[in-house]
Parts: C-alpha cells; structure tokens; sequence
C-alpha cells in the first residue's frame, strides 16, 4: 500500500492535513479505496471518484480512465459506504474517459 501509506504520511506533518482522495489514482496503484476510507475517513476532506483499472507503474491516458462502473474503483461501493457510515465529506464526480459513454 505504497500510495496509502504516502497519503497517510503527508496528512500527519500537520494536524490540519486532510486527504483529497481520488479513487481513481488509488485504484491504479493498487489499494483497496474501501478499507482506506474505512480506516481513515477521519482524515479525509473530500473525494473524487473517478473509475480507472489497476495499472500502476503505467503513465496515466485515457484508456485506463474508465465510464463509472467500466473500472476497478468501487464507485458504487464507496457511495454506499459513504451513506450507510454517515461519512460528512463531499464526493466529487471526475469525469475523465475518452469519449466513453458513462450510461451504458
């Protein structure tokens, strides 16, 4: 969990740090969004939720940014997660596929 650790790291220099989480980029690397906001949902200011495949070291284009639902990033899960714990933070729809029709 090499990202989660290095947002973890950065939000404890200041206890005034917060986590913008992009479920996208968390995706790519690998982590599992879920458990992170789970865990640290105290720590997190604000989402966006964007749908990408797992495919870090590879530079980010838009073939690996997916229409909601077409990725590996638990959208639907993460909104889930967010209404049943009462979560407080906003969620921010990125809206970044080539072209992709996000409705199908």
């Amino acid at each position: 969990m090499v990202y989660a650790d290095s947002l973890l790291d950065a939000s404890n220099l200041n206890p005034y740090m917060r986590i913008m989480l992009d479920t996208g980029h968390f995706t790519a690397y690998g982590d599992d969004v879920l458990k992170f906001i789970r865990e640290n949902h105290s720590k997190i200011s604000n989402l966006y939720l964007k749908d990408r495949l797992r495919n870090h070291p590879n530079p980010h284009t838009y073939e690996d940014s997916k229409a909601f639902g077409k990725g590996a990033a638990h959208i639907k899960e993460v909104l889930r997660l967010m209404k049943c714990k009462k979560y407080t933070f906003p969620a921010s729809i990125e809206y970044e596929c080539n072209g992709e029709d996000s409705a199908t």
